[in-house]
């Protein structure tokens, strides 16, 4: 697996970008931040889960990707501290300061973050807002990285024709995807994962199988990312400070259970 990871990466960069490499053969990581509110400049992440969709080896629509697969699942200490930050919005995320006790700074979780994005395209459910975060945490850290190719599942949800453009809780109510741990980052990012399946389906159905194919079906502004490169792959540390604040599992309508962080 890891060296169809690596060599996805190493398409991509040779050739300027992720638009002319099949999407059946290009991992993505989907990802979801919770953030003490929704001022980036003001506040402060606290929370990431990052669930993977590995390619299957097959070219049949439906088929493309492995079930998802979650590889990160962490709580995140604010930068300057707990004590200093709060929790903010915690009314939205439900994480209270002693869910943030032990958390390990963004800094100290980046290794672990940086190999779970490695060799994907980034994708989340509003893709600006996740990136948006990634980027204002980066720089806090003082932490330098290329721009991601990337994927705005609310986006491609549409494209496919599963439905207009609406919030997670809705589409996954639509599609019949119970969120268990609704603003929790590992339910999102699971209900996204399922949702960025079925829309990939859908494109299939339409032939829609590169990246270019799926620009041309309607140019968003953030498939400009598209010409980025993949993340070279790294290998995950061997020492994990990832802490969860609990175990969470997501049921899709077939009613199969998503992977549990760290089964």
């Amino acid at each position: 697996m890891a060296r169809a990871m690596a060599g996805a990466a190493v398409r991509a960069q040779e050739m300027g970008g992720v638009l002319e490499q099949p999407i059946a053969e290009t991992p993505i990581a989907v990802v979801d931040f919770e953030a003490t509110g929704p001022r980036p400049d003001e506040d402060h992440v606290i929370e990431v889960a990052v669930v993977r969709l590995e390619p299957s080896g097959s070219t049949e629509a439906g088929a493309w990707f492995e079930e998802s697969r979650v590889v990160l699942d962490s709580v995140i200490a604010p930068a300057g501290g707990v004590d200093d930050n709060g929790v903010g919005a915690s009314h939205v995320h439900k994480l209270t300061t002693d869910d943030l006790v032990g958390a390990p700074a963004f800094e100290a979780l980046w290794p672990e973050l940086e190999a779970a994005l490695g060799g994907a395209v980034f994708a989340a459910y509003n893709v600006l807002a996740d990136v948006t975060m990634l980027e204002t945490a980066l720089g806090r850290a003082a932490i330098e990285a290329p721009p991601l190719p990337t994927l705005c599942a609310l986006r491609v949800r549409t494209m496919a024709g599963l439905g207009r453009p609406v919030g997670l809780g809705k589409a996954s109510a639509k599609a019949g995807i119970e969120i268990e741990g609704r603003h929790s980052a590992l339910g999102d990012a699971l209900a996204t994962a399922e949702l960025v399946r079925r829309s990939m389906a859908a494109l299939a159905e339409r032939n829609v199988v590169t990246w270019a194919d799926l620009r041309r079906v309607k140019r968003h502004t953030y498939m400009r990312t598209l010409a980025n490169g993949l993340w070279p792959v790294v290998e995950t540390p061997t020492a994990s400070v990832a802490k969860q604040r609990r175990q969470i599992e997501t049921h899709a309508a077939t009613g199969q259970t998503q992977e549990a962080a760290h089964e």
